[in-house]
């Protein structure tokens, strides 16, 4: 009964009828007639009205035959707590082992001399430094490795009809639909993905490859698949078009601090939209310091956030602008401090040529 279908139907349910439904399940399978066997099959009618919603779109009645037809749910899907970045079982210092390690920096500083002129090119056009593109790439597929290996459109579906999620459920919709134009406009390479529907190296969801995804050669397909050029513009042109703010050439993504004793911890809210914005000087009237005690740097035309990931006993930082953007992409403070300590170690990396201390050491 471990699928996510099962669970959400019993979430709805009375104590009662939550009892009974579960004693039904279990007698069906002793007598040798599991009433459920792996996740729920998908309703003809609710297939169908998606179908009308993806004709809407523009798709064509040969993809959507193809693609939407004899579909299998997936067997199974992370909840929230169970995704690492998210789970509030996994430290900040689990996180980033694997994450900031040696041979991430390394290669990421390898691959950063060898596609230097096109990376140099691309921050002089999107304002993104290579590090953090080289970052990002590192962390969501291994430097392009891997890139999931499940059905796109099968994900997807399921993620439309069982996230527990009502918006979430809307959005998965929306980016099945999004995919199916994709297949329509060529884009076979869309077969595999993660098993939230994320594809290729830079793991944009469909509809992201639709907006933010960059075309170069003139072929029609922005193919973060296999073309690394294509990859590295189009992560940079997602960042500096991120729906959580712009990135800002030249601005740092924040630092570690300290703060007082009796700090108002309503500060260190961990929801986003809640965080209070405030300039360093406003933090440092607040008592906030640098780790050693120093004052922050007198600023008044950034302001920023405090965040604990791991709660008040926990590392601090004061994150800005930049910090929020990389959210964009993946919206937990975990995997945004991974990517900008990666970011960090592999431009000292490349600066020095000498191996820098991963967290792996």
């Amino acid at each position: 009964f471990n699928t996510p279908s099962y669970w959400l139907i019993l979430k709805k349910m009375s104590r009662f009828r939550k009892i009974s439904l579960a004693l039904a399940f279990s007698l069906a399978v002793l007598i040798g007639h599991p009433a459920y066997a792996g996740p729920l099959p998908f309703n003809e009618t609710w297939l169908e009205e998606l179908r009308q919603d993806a004709r809407r779109s523009g798709v064509s009645e040969e993809t959507i035959q193809n693609r939407l037809s004899n579909l299998t749910p997936m067997d199974k899907f992370p909840s929230r707590d169970e995704q690492k970045e998210f789970s509030k079982k996994i430290t900040l210092a689990d996180y980033l082992r694997p994450r900031v390690s040696s041979k991430n920096i390394a290669d990421g500083s390898s691959y950063m001399r060898q596609h230097g002129p096109f990376l140099r090119e691309t921050e002089r056009k999107y304002g993104v430094p290579p590090q953090i593109i080289m970052a990002i790439w590192a962390i969501e597929t291994a430097f392009g490795r891997n890139t999931g290996d499940l059905d796109v459109i099968t994900s997807l579906v399921t993620l439309a009809r069982d996230h527990p999620e009502e918006e979430k459920r809307k959005s998965f919709r929306l980016q099945a639909i999004a995919a199916l134009r994709l297949i329509d406009a060529g884009y076979v390479q869309l077969k595999n993905g993660s098993w939230a529907g994320a594809l290729g190296q830079a793991q944009f969801m469909p509809d992201n490859v639709e907006k933010l995804g960059v075309d170069l050669d003139g072929d029609g397909i922005k193919d973060i698949w296999n073309n690394k050029n294509e990859v590295f513009a189009s992560i940079a042109n997602y960042l500096a078009n991120s729906r959580l703010g712009a990135w800002q050439t030249g601005q740092r993504w924040g630092r570690e601090v300290v703060l007082p004793p009796g700090f108002d911890k309503h500060l260190l809210t961990d929801k986003l939209k809640y965080q209070a914005q405030k300039t360093p000087d406003e933090w440092s009237r607040l008592g906030v310091t640098l780790i050693g005690g120093k004052s922050l740097p007198s600023e008044n035309k950034m302001t920023g956030m405090i965040i604990a990931p791991d709660g008040p006993g926990g590392r601090i930082f004061l994150v800005y602008n930049n910090f929020k953007t990389v959210m964009g992409y993946n919206p937990s403070y975990k995997y945004a401090l991974a990517v900008h300590m990666l970011a960090d170690a592999i431009a000292e990396h490349y600066l020095t040529r000498q191996p820098s201390p991963g967290l792996d050491q």
